[in-house]
């Protein structure tokens, strides 16, 4: 008020003074007027309606600090707003990209899961041919094994049987339990115990473990009058020793019949020798018997 009332550099305390007549002063908030009555209430009348003026200033200053704070608070939220919006356009934009990449990555995993499949298919297809092939191979054994006439086992380095046929179960008159262990020290324990002599086949046995390379063959006498040619040779594969075939021939009548032509061969040179009147000599496996 005091500021209205005086002016800027005393203008409006001068103008009134200078058409009042009066002397206008002014400390703190008291106004204090010297003049004529009438000269005084014209004075105090200006003085009063700078007051009044000054009061509607002061209102429109609070009114339109009230409209600024409104504002600045509407420019806050619009801020907030604009801020809000924002994070969620470059969250959204994040997602976008996330998404982009995740179909990318989903793409990629796809095609690598095709690849996969087609050559997973390729080799269940090999080794469904590989298997056919081996199946026909071991049937093609199988009845190799069963149209010999010998007797076969075949073992590996670990002493397990790993193929036999059904000769060599009839000729040693194997147990089925026993041949289902496929324990060969067993089988050939069963085994020795039908030949005459067991402790010299034995020892040939136990040295073919360790020349896991070399070649045998033994004839085998047994006790119930049979008698069996035995051929043992390793089995390779690659070139590498991978265990042992056994290999057993019943020879029995052959042996028979050996013996038998001996035996009639030796009663006919002695008769041949022994008889009378006869002007020559018959000579054996020379042309002068001829």
């Amino acid at each position: 008020v005091k500021g209205r009332i005086i002016g800027r550099e005393g203008k409006t305390r001068r103008i009134i003074e200078e058409l009042t007549g009066c002397y206008v002063s002014v400390y703190g908030h008291t106004v204090a007027i010297i003049g004529d009555m009438e000269q005084v209430q014209i004075a105090e009348e200006a003085i009063q309606t700078a007051r009044e003026e000054c009061s509607k200033l002061e209102e429109g200053k609070i009114d339109l600090q009230a409209r600024r704070e409104k504002l600045a608070e509407k420019t806050d939220r619009m801020r907030r707003g604009i801020q809000d919006i924002t994070e969620r356009i470059q969250a959204e934009e994040s997602l976008r990209r996330a998404h982009g990449e995740l179909e990318k990555r989903v793409e990629e995993r796809t095609r690598e899961l095709i690849e996969s499949n087609t050559l997973l298919k390729q080799e269940i297809a090999e080794r469904k041919r590989v298997e056919e092939e081996l199946e026909r191979s071991l049937s093609l054994l199988r009845a190799t094994l069963e149209s010999t006439t010998d007797g076969i086992l075949a073992v590996n380095r670990k002493g397990e049987i790993v193929n036999y046929n059904r000769n060599v179960i009839e000729m040693w008159e194997i147990p089925q339990p026993l041949i289902e262990t496929r324990d060969f020290e067993k089988i050939q324990a069963f085994i020795l115990n039908q030949i005459k002599s067991p402790e010299r086949i034995r020892r040939i046995m136990k040295a073919l473990e360790v020349q896991d390379d070399a070649d045998s063959f033994n004839v085998l006498e047994l006790k119930k009058g049979n008698i069996y040619e035995c051929y043992s040779k390793p089995q390779r594969i690659g070139g590498r020793s991978v265990g042992r075939v056994w290999s057993f021939r019943d020879v029995t009548a052959r042996k028979q019949f050996e013996e038998a032509l001996v035996r009639s061969e030796a009663i006919y040179r002695e008769a041949i020798e022994n008889a009378s009147g006869i002007p020559y000599r018959m000579y054996y496996g020379t042309e002068k018997g001829k």
